[in-house]
């Protein structure tokens, strides 16, 4: 539908992560694609998954025009509410959002969240299962 080739990559193990956690994540890359369709002009775009320094890390970049300029916790997002969104809903696990420069000359916006996050909501699900 939209003239962007998109890849995915996984570098990441098998973890278990809640449906709910599961659900804001995917929305939250489906708003990255969406920018990218509409804003970057890029040809391809490619969303990454992999664990760093106990965090779950989801990158997604393109081939686009590019940033205006790295942006991050500490500024205001240059654009649209769907970027202050995932910011604010990853604050409350205690995640990061960053903008930056891509490798590929687009943009690249890192999502962040520690690995306690998923494991903490994991847990707290299989324990509620466990007692009925």
């Amino acid at each position: 539908r939209y003239p962007v080739e998109v890849s995915v990559r996984s570098t990441s193990g098998q973890l278990r992560i809640d449906s709910d956690l599961a659900s804001m994540l995917y929305q939250a890359v489906r708003e990255l694609f969406m920018n990218v369709v509409k804003h970057a002009k890029a040809h391809h775009a490619e969303a990454a998954i992999g664990e760093a320094n106990g965090r779950l890390i989801i990158t997604v970049s393109d081939d686009g025009v590019g940033c205006p300029h790295p942006i991050d916790e500490a500024v205001a997002f240059p654009s649209g509410f769907g970027l202050f969104n995932i910011r604010e809903r990853l604050r409350s696990l205690d995640g990061h959002v960053v903008l930056s420069a891509s490798t590929r000359g687009g943009c690249t916006v890192e999502l962040s969240i520690p690995i306690t996050a998923v494991t903490e909501v994991q847990s707290g699900a299989q324990s509620g299962a466990q007692q009925e």
